[in-house]
């Protein structure tokens, strides 16, 4: 169970990543004490990350981008499908990307790492 002490980064700053790596996605680094974001945020993997699928960055998204957010060790990686309404939560075990969850549509949703919280899927739909 997450503590929720979260803080949202993205992949701009870190040096080490390529320049196609870096492309931006929403990324969670959990803050141990709070005012080191700054250096969570540019020096450790972060805990989570989300990236939202699109016609032109699907591919991107599910095959490239999958084993560096697994070689950087981010533990989970949730893929958002607008079009599809459906959310696919993974997390790395043995460097393995492990199913631990899915939702679509409306659907209440309290998955790992934000499983202290529950919140409806159908909110985040345009």
């Amino acid at each position: 169970m997450t503590d929720g002490t979260f803080t949202l980064v993205d992949a701009r700053g870190r040096k080490h990543l390529t320049r196609e790596e870096r492309e931006r996605f929403l990324a969670a680094a959990r803050t141990h004490p709070k005012p080191a974001v700054q250096t969570v945020a540019r020096t450790l993997a972060p805990d989570w990350a989300c990236e939202v699928l699109s016609p032109s960055t699907r591919r991107l998204d599910r095959q490239e981008k999958r084993p560096v957010h697994a070689r950087e060790g981010v533990a989970y990686l949730w893929l958002i499908d607008p079009a599809d309404r459906t959310l696919e939560a993974f997390e790395l075990r043995d460097g393995e990307w492990v199913l631990i969850g899915c939702a679509k549509g409306d659907e209440a949703v309290s998955i790992r790492p934000f499983d202290a919280i529950t919140f409806s899927l159908g909110d985040h739909w345009a």
